[in-house]
C-alpha cells in the first residue's frame, strides 16, 4: 500500500468528500467584510489546510488572500506582493500593520474633529484663562468712599480672575460665551 492510497482511504473514511467540498466553497467565498485582518487571516489559514490545490505555492496563497481582503487594503497588499522576498506570513503582518495604522489615523482625526467642533451635543466646557482687567484693580475703591477696616481686610484676601467660558451645545447651535469671576 502506497502513501497516496493510504491517505485517500483515510480521508474518505474520516473526512468525507462532501465536507471537503464544502470547505473549498467556504474558502472561495471567504471575504474580510466586517472582520479584522487578524480574524480574516486566521479563518483563511484554517480553511486553506483543506484546499491544498487552491494554495499550492506562496504566490497562489497570497493572491487568494488578497482577493478576500477589504477593498481599502487590496491595493496596499498587491503592491507589497511585488517585492521578491514577500512571503504569505509577511503579507499577513503587513496588512495587519496597515489596518492598525489606518485605524489609529482615523481615531486621531476623529478626536481632532471633536475638539475642533466642540465635542458632543451634550455640551462641553472649554475654559480659557483670559484676564480682562488688572488684578490690582479689584482692590481699588474710589477715593470718595471711605474704607473701613473690614473692607480693607476682605479686599486683601479676595483675589478674583475673569475666566472666559465657552460652551458649544451642538454643531447647529453657535457657541455661548460667558464671563465669570473665579475666586483664587
Amino acid at each position: 500500500m502506497t502513501w497516496e492510497v493510504f491517505k485517500n482511504a483515510f480521508l474518505d473514511n474520516l473526512f468525507p468528500r462532501e465536507k471537503r467540498e464544502n470547505k473549498v466553497v467556504e474558502i472561495i467565498n471567504l471575504y474580510q467584510g466586517g472582520m479584522s485582518v487578524l480574524q480574516y487571516s486566521l479563518n483563511f489559514i484554517k480553511l486553506s489546510k483543506y484546499t491544498p490545490s487552491l494554495v499550492s505555492d506562496q504566490r497562489d496563497e497570497m493572491n487568494h488572500f488578497v482577493t478576500g481582503v477589504s477593498d481599502n487594503l487590496q491595493e496596499e497588499c498587491q503592491s507589497a506582493m511585488l517585492h521578491d522576498n514577500m512571503t504569505f506570513a509577511r503579507l499577513m503582518v503587513h496588512s495587519k500593520q496597515v489596518e492598525e495604522a489606518r485605524s489609529k489615523r482615523k481615531n486621531r482625526d476623529a478626536k481632532r474633529a471633536r475638539f475642533f467642533y466642540g465635542g458632543s451635543s451634550m455640551g462641553r466646557l472649554e475654559i480659557q484663562d483670559k484676564p480682562r482687567f488688572k488684578e490690582s484693580a479689584s482692590n481699588h475703591v474710589p477715593s470718595k468712599f471711605s474704607k473701613t477696616r473690614d473692607d480693607r481686610v476682605s479686599n486683601l484676601k479676595l483675589k478674583t480672575k475673569m475666566v472666559l467660558v465657552r460652551q458649544r451645545r451642538s454643531l447647529l447651535v453657535p457657541s455661548v460665551e460667558r464671563v465669570i469671576l473665579v475666586s483664587l
